[in-house]
């Protein structure tokens, strides 16, 4: 059974749906993520593919070291913070790769820096 990532004594569901409504804290919070623990050849169409299943990605951009290589961390921006939590409930502390260590999903409070991220590419 799925957790909610943040108590809310007001409801007594589980449900994606009470994380965020389209408030000004809900996006604020789960519409944008940061997951770490990527392995190191995966790329933005990696990334993407993995998690456009569950909504509109508005960006995603690699943390890369100053010689372009991936840090093996990530921004994914959803369209709406309801996607962002649909994503950190099912990918955070899964293997998607044989022996890598398991992905950290969370919510990100910090903006990406630069635009050189993949944009709006769900089809």
């Amino acid at each position: 059974p799925k957790k909610p990532m943040s108590p809310d004594k007001n409801k007594s569901s589980p449900s994606v749906e009470r994380q965020s409504s389209g408030s000004a804290e809900g996006s604020r919070g789960w519409d944008r993520l940061y997951v770490s623990n990527i392995p190191r050849h995966m790329q933005e169409p990696d990334l993407h593919q993995l998690f456009c299943d569950f909504g509109f990605i508005q960006d995603i951009q690699l943390v890369r070291r100053p010689d372009g290589t991936p840090k093996g961390s990530a921004f994914v921006v959803f369209h709406q913070a309801v996607e962002g939590h649909a994503a950190a409930m099912a990918l955070h502390n899964q293997s998607i790769v044989a022996g890598a260590k398991p992905l950290c999903v969370r919510q990100s409070n910090k903006r990406p820096v630069g635009g050189s991220g993949e944009k709006d590419k769900r089809v």
